[in-house]
């Protein structure tokens, strides 16, 4: 694998552990600040993040 792609994983991977750490279970669906998402946000996310991980790995 490629160094450039591994940053991108290594990036998603980055940006979904932070949106973990902002995640908080009374933030509503637009409520989002820089500092709290809701689930709705952080499973959005964790999704988009996957499925680009996913899409990586495929094209090894």
């Amino acid at each position: 694998m490629k160094q450039k792609e591994w940053a991108h994983i290594i990036r998603n991977l980055k940006r979904s552990f932070e949106a973990v750490d902002c995640y908080w279970h009374e933030c509503l669906p637009g409520q989002e600040t820089a500092f709290e998402i809701s689930e709705q946000q952080l499973r959005k996310e964790v999704n988009e993040a996957l499925v680009k991980l996913n899409s990586l790995l495929k094209n090894l």
